[in-house]
Parts: structure tokens; C-alpha cells; sequence
């Protein structure tokens, strides 16, 4: 990664990249030496790591299985699950020892839970309403007073 402080170097660092470090280790009277030192220090850190081949393997391939419990974790991410909730509902999904009437009543509860978190922004939504109508007017009679 390149610094501000490194841009000053950079036909020093690209000789090194090229042809490795060169033989010649006294600076330039246009390059500060501290800069460079730092420079030539990251090149020859980086050329002793592994190359990205070496470090990366190839992408895995994932089972229909796996791809279909991922499906399922966003789906119930999307509707608000919590970590702890996510966690039973993969427990109950893998055991099945929920019924259907179990499941529905979940389902109804959830759906009650945000509806109330609906109506508090709902709440917030409009306490915003207020608080701008009530900027805008201030713009046009400065001295009025904030109702209520």
C-alpha cells in the first residue's frame, strides 16, 4: 500500500519491485532517506510472502443442502429474527419437533411484534412531521413560539 510519504520513492520502489533491491543504498538528494528505508522495508517484507496463489484455494463448492439452510437463515434475517430466534427456529427445523399449530402461533407473534414496532415509527414519523413544520414556519415568523 502506497502512502502519501511513499509517492517520493516511487522510481525506487518500482526499481526494486523490477530488479530486486539495488546496489547502491545511498539516497539521492531528491528521495529523504527515512522515506525510502520504509519503503524498501515493505518490498522486501512483501517479496518474502507467499504469492496469492499460495494463499488463496479455490472457491468451495457448496451442497444443495447448504445453499438451502443459507436461503432459509436470510429469509428469517429479512424478517427481523434475532440470533436467539434464528438459533431455535434452525433447532426446530432440523429436528421437527414443532407442529403446525406451534409454527402458526410463532408466525402470529412475530407478526405482532412488528406491528408495534410499525407503530412506533409510525409515532417517530410523524414527531418528525411536526418538528419540520414547525422549522419551516419558524422561517417565516421567527418569534413564534415552539405549541406543546
Amino acid at each position: 500500500m502506497l502512502t502519501a510519504g511513499t509517492f517520493r520513492c516511487l522510481p525506487i520502489m518500482l526499481a526494486i519491485s523490477r530488479n530486486g533491491i539495488p546496489s547502491s543504498s545511498t539516497p539521492s538528494n531528491r528521495e529523504p532517506a527515512g522515506d525510502c528505508s520504509t519503503a524498501r522495508r515493505k518490498i522486501e517484507a512483501a517479496s518474502r510472502r507467499c504469492t496469492a496463489s499460495q494463499r488463496f484455494e479455490p472457491s468451495p463448492t457448496y451442497s444443495e443442502t447448504t445453499i438451502e439452510r443459507l436461503k432459509l437463515i436470510r429469509k428469517f434475517q429479512s424478517i427481523g429474527c434475532s440470533l436467539a430466534e434464528l438459533k431455535d427456529v434452525l433447532q426446530d427445523h432440523d429436528a421437527n419437533t414443532r407442529t403446525n399449530q406451534q409454527i402458526m402461533e410463532w408466525i402470529i407473534g412475530k407478526m405482532i411484534e412488528i406491528e408495534r414496532k410499525k407503530d412506533g415509527y409510525d409515532q417517530m414519523l410523524e414527531t418528525l412531521r411536526f418538528m419540520l413544520e414547525y422549522r419551516k414556519t419558524l422561517e417565516t415568523d421567527p418569534q413564534r413560539p415552539m405549541p406543546c
